[in-house]
This record gives C-alpha cells, sequence and structure tokens, in this order.
C-alpha cells in the first residue's frame, strides 16, 4: 500500500481539526485497497481537576478496536498515517510516533508512516 497525496492531504486537513493547542496531529487508517477506514486527532481529555492528552495513534486504534477492523478484517494489511501540522508555517512537522505509542502500534499488523521534521514521510515499519 502506498501513502499517496490524497492520504497526505486528508490527514493534513485533518491535524488542523485538533483541540491540542500545541503540537496538531492527525491520524488516518487505510485499508489496503487505499480506502480510509479511520481517522483520528490528538485531543484533550478534562478530568477532575487535570487535563490529559491522547495521541492519535492511540486513538485510531481504539477506535478501530471498537469498529472491530481488526477482527473482522484479520489477514487485511493497514496502513497508519500520521502527521503533524505545523500552524506557523502551514508545512508537515515530525510526527514520529514516541516510544508509548510504538509499543501499541507493534501489537498490530500495520504499516505505519509519518511526516518527519522535513516535511517527508517516511516508514517508521
Amino acid at each position: 500500500m502506498r501513502i499517496n497525496n490524497s492520504h497526505i492531504k486528508t490527514c493534513f486537513d485533518l491535524a488542523k481539526t485538533s483541540t491540542v493547542r500545541r503540537g496538531k496531529v492527525g491520524a488516518i487508517l487505510i485499508k489496503d485497497g487505499g480506502g480510509i477506514v479511520c481517522k483520528s486527532t490528538n485531543m484533550n481529555i478534562y478530568g477532575h481537576s487535570k487535563k490529559f492528552s491522547i495521541h492519535a495513534e492511540e486513538y485510531i486504534i481504539k477506535k478501530a478496536e471498537k469498529m472491530k477492523l481488526f477482527t473482522r478484517f484479520p489477514k487485511e494489511k493497514f496502513s497508519l498515517l500520521v502527521v503533524r501540522w505545523r500552524p506557523l508555517t502551514n508545512k508537515l512537522g515530525n510526527a514520529m510516533p514516541c516510544i508509548n505509542c510504538q509499543k501499541i502500534l507493534d501489537n498490530y499488523n500495520l504499516n505505519v508512516y509519518f511526516s518527519n521534521y522535513n516535511g517527508e514521510i517516511k516508514q517508521y515499519k
């Protein structure tokens, strides 16, 4: 599965909608045929007295699990694209998954792509 410009634009526009003030990140899950099956952003979660956030990668996996995508299509190879929007330049920024997200993603049959500091799309695994 190749990531195309349409996927990048969709994910880039999605990242702009994130509720997080800094580090707006979007993620899309793409089925082998190229269709987008799930979308997410990083977002703030408000607790009793603390504010937390959830990373876009973690949130998209939770949404995909809730939709039972991985059990409905066990042999399907999915691709995950994660991009960061840099508002000051309106360009892609580094969205390499953090260590915790990498551990989560390693449990799934995914090709993982992310935007780097130079605005290029790189493959994590």
